[in-house]
């Protein structure tokens, strides 16, 4: 698992962004507000949401649209 996690940290460029405290407390603020999985709320079942991701891909953002609740 720890070597899974290094790979992953060297591999992903973005891996520093989502460990930091602004994306961290951003992403619980959308998770209180939004407790679902979108996606499963589409498909008409009611699933609690485990994770928070971008709607545009990150790498395709501006620093404002990073920490943006509507991307």
């Amino acid at each position: 698992s720890h070597k899974v996690m290094q790979s992953h940290k060297r591999n992903d460029p973005f891996w520093g962004f989502y460990q930091s405290t602004p994306w961290r407390k951003m992403r619980n603020a959308y998770m209180d507000g939004h407790p679902w999985c979108e996606e499963c709320l589409r498909n008409g079942r009611h699933k609690l949401a485990t994770s928070v991701d971008h709607i545009k891909p990150l790498k395709l953002c501006n620093e404002d649209e990073q920490l943006n609740f509507d991307n």
